[in-house]
């Protein structure tokens, strides 16, 4: 079952029903009987018929459990048939002895089997998923402790052996398997922080029990002191009253457990130095074979572990150094790469490529499609590459190439992978920014190589950022410049002021660099207004009004025509939105409005307050910026009007208008 249906179904899981309890209460009571029977009565009818009762009664109420709730089935079905078999083997005992006097033994060894198989999938259940190596801790920690119990129990019971060979094995495998119980339940609680609970109680009472009753039982059996009906016989009914009982206790939802695995490990460690210590102080003479063999085969549980640690190693290793989307190298494997190549002081180029254009193709294809371009561009940069350097991922969109030799030899390379990851399609176009340095003619580190070579990606980026949005960003400020010279003027000041309002929000050079294109052509639209409305002084009539409320939809379509200019495009079409919704050409409110459009109205309205216009006389910068305020709020976002306001107390206005 799913571990969170089973988490989802713990939480709800029933009680038991009227019928259960009823069981439960009948079985109780057969074994109270059975104590008195014992105790004050020698009618072997009435502490038999007892004693079956309570075993038949606590089996039927664990089947119940299987058959009642899918939670932990398997672990109660193995329960169940535990319990089956230990009854058939004491009625095998009973009335069966003589024609059969092994087949009792078999079934109680049988019994054992399913009791432990049982146990490890109750803590499998309430663990959650475990890996190969966790269960390979815990058996390394069992045959431990299994050791451990044996080089305690068995030299008593050893020395008072029978002759008989094949009893002095059945004798012997009782307590043997009574120590496998104890070690899984104390393994199963140690891992899972010993998170105790009503049913995990229920389950050591019953087997603390079921084992102390066991080691009395072959103590006794050895010295033959042991009579049928002796007060050790109530032991195991009690126990199995307990796993009946421990069946049906609701317990909490587990907590997941994170650490398991640490604890798992550590717990192995310390028991395989046990185990060490077993095998190296006792030898075949002095200490019991089956606590030797139980030691040993720990022991080599250790060897394989470290094997198996190994590979897993090796494993987390290669996903370190591998960049999991691309398959290129990691931060991690270029950081080990560079320590190894200062080492040989060979010459290196250390080249950054900055995809121009990614985060317009992210937005608007989706980051499925995003990470389907990285991974095909990235593999087109391995393919150019080859062997003659390694690729690296170093950032959502930024790759580092280490290439073997200097700067001067690379340069048919650079133009080869430059070409690799530049693409052009439908809507969108991409193009690479790239910066380089050398080691160790430059930097006298491959890591100083790596920060210079930033520097000199970003200052290219700066310069250029994609040829196509450059060279169509300049053609539409001449045609502003050759239209109207003065409004020109205006929207490189509002460029000015909104790249330095824009830097208090905004870290991404590519963002920024939108921005300040937006903000240089937020008006390029005015081109097709005629110059009556442009220039009239006096208010504008509706009709002039609706016109010029145009702008900004013509300066969009006219600037979206390149592809590459498309995300400057939708901040100039929602530059004047107001912060309440009373903007146009949408009606956009709040936070719809994007922060590179709410920054621009912000500082083209104080711009227009205190630059010449035809309408009016100019403000002061004192009387705009408190119009600024007693609007921010309705027309302006009140986050922007503070960061310009501090940015003119940085700067002021005049300084900006040089």
């Amino acid at each position: 079952m799913d571990q969170s249906t089973y988490r989802e179904s713990r939480e709800v899981f029933p009680g038991p029903g009227r019928f259960i309890q009823a069981a439960l209460m009948l079985c109780a009571i057969c074994f109270l009987a059975l104590v008195a029977f014992t105790l004050w009565s020698e009618s072997s009818l009435l502490i038999d018929s007892s004693y079956y009762a309570t075993m038949v009664l606590a089996t039927g109420i664990c089947a119940a459990r299987v058959i009642a709730s899918p939670i932990e089935r398997t672990a109660w079905l193995l329960m169940a048939i535990g319990l089956l078999c230990d009854l058939v083997a004491d009625v095998i005992w009973t009335y069966l002895s003589e024609p059969l006097p092994w087949a009792a033994d078999a079934f109680w060894i049988v019994a054992y089997f399913f009791l432990v198989a049982a146990l490890i999938a109750l803590g499998r259940e309430r663990l959650g998923r475990t890996g190969k190596v966790l269960w390979l801790d815990g058996v390394i920690a069992t045959l431990t402790l299994s050791a451990v119990g044996a080089a305690l129990i068995y030299p008593a019971i050893v020395s008072s052996l029978p002759d008989d060979s094949l009893s002095s094995v059945a004798t012997l495998a009782y307590p043997l398997a009574d120590t496998v119980v104890l070690a899984v339940i104390f393994v199963i609680l140690a891992v899972s922080g010993w998170q105790l609970n009503r049913s995990w109680l229920a389950i050591i009472v019953a087997t603390v029990v079921w084992v102390v009753a066991d080691m009395i039982y072959s103590y006794q059996e050895a010295v033959g002191s042991y009579t049928p009906g002796a007060p050790v016989d109530l032991a195991w009914p009690f126990a199995v009253l307990f796993l009946a009982l421990s069946a049906w206790v609701r317990t909490p939802r587990p907590q997941r457990n994170l650490e398991a695995g640490s604890r798992a490990g550590s717990l192995a460690a310390f028991c395989g130095l046990i185990a060490l210590a077993i095998v190296v102080a006792g030898d075949l003479t002095t200490l019991s074979e089956s606590s030797f063999i139980l030691a040993t085969a720990a022991l080599a549980g250790v060897g394989v572990r470290l094997i198996l640690a190994q590979r897993e190693n090796r494993k987390l290793l290669v996903r370190a150094e591998t960049d999991p989307l691309t398959g290129v190298g990691s931060r991690g494997k270029l950081n080990a790469d560079a320590d190894h190549l200062e080492l040989e002081r060979q010459p290196v180029t250390v080249a950054i490529f900055d995809l121009d254009g990614f985060k317009f193709y992210n937005d608007n294809f989706g980051h499925p499609a995003g990470d389907r371009l990285l991974q095909r561009l990235a593999h087109r940069m391995n393919a150019a590459v080859g062997d003659r350097g390694r690729v690296y991922r170093i950032g959502g969109d930024e790759f580092l190439v280490l290439l073997w030799g200097r700067t001067t030899d690379c340069q048919s390379l650079f133009k080869l992978i430059g070409e690799s990851i530049s693409e052009r399609g439908e809507g969108f176009e991409l193009s690479a920014s790239r910066g380089s340095a050398e080691y160790p003619d430059e930097c006298p580190t491959i890591s100083l190589a790596v920060s210079l070579a930033d520097e000199r990606m970003y200052s290219a980026k700066s310069s250029s950022r994609t040829s196509a949005r450059s060279q169509v960003h300049q053609a539409l400020v001449r045609s502003i410049r050759e239209r109207q010279p003065d409004l020109a003027e205006h929207t490189n000041r509002v460029s000015e002021l909104s790249v330095a309002v824009a830097r208090k929000f905004v870290e991404d050079p590519e963002g920024l660099d939108v921005i300040e294109r937006a903000a240089q052509l937020h008006d390029v639209g005015k081109v097709a207004i005629p110059d009556a409305i442009l220039d009239k002084p006096g208010p504008l009539d509706d009709d002039e009004r609706a016109l010029m409320m145009q702008h900004t939809i013509i300066g969009e379509r006219i600037i979206a025509a390149s592809p590459a200019m498309s995300p400057v495009a939708l901040l100039v079409r929602h530059s004047h939105e107001h912060w309440d919704g009373s903007g146009y050409p949408d009606g956009l409110k709040g936070a719809e409005i994007p922060l590179g459009s709410r920054i621009i109205l912000a500082c083209d309205a104080l711009e227009a307050m205190t630059g010449r216009r035809p309408y009016g006389s100019p403000r002061t910068e004192t009387e705009a910026i408190d119009e600024l305020r007693s609007c921010a709020g309705r027309q302006f976002d009140s986050e922007v009007v503070d960061v310009l306001i501090e940015v003119l107390a940085n700067q002021p206005l005049a300084a900006s208008k040089l």
